[in-house]
């Protein structure tokens, strides 16, 4: 279901609006949620290095980007 979510928004926003791209950053405990949105079409384009700190251990942030050039060719 979350998958046909995000991808029910992500076709609103660029169908309906003039938004050129979108960007989010996701955790690097959580590799479920980037291979959603990998299968979405969004791609690595960074990693900030110790961006949160959860009891002790600093936490990657994997940053991602879906332009609307590269999903509407999908």
């Amino acid at each position: 279901m979350g998958t046909e979510a995000t991808w029910l928004l992500i076709d609103y926003l660029f169908r309906q609006t003039s938004l050129a791209r979108l960007t989010l950053s996701v955790f690097d405990f959580n590799p479920r949620a980037q291979h959603v949105y990998e299968k979405l079409g969004f791609q690595v384009i960074g990693v900030e290095q110790d961006d949160l700190k959860v009891e002790r251990r600093r936490v990657n942030s994997i940053l991602m980007v879906l332009t609307r050039e590269y999903y509407l060719k999908k």
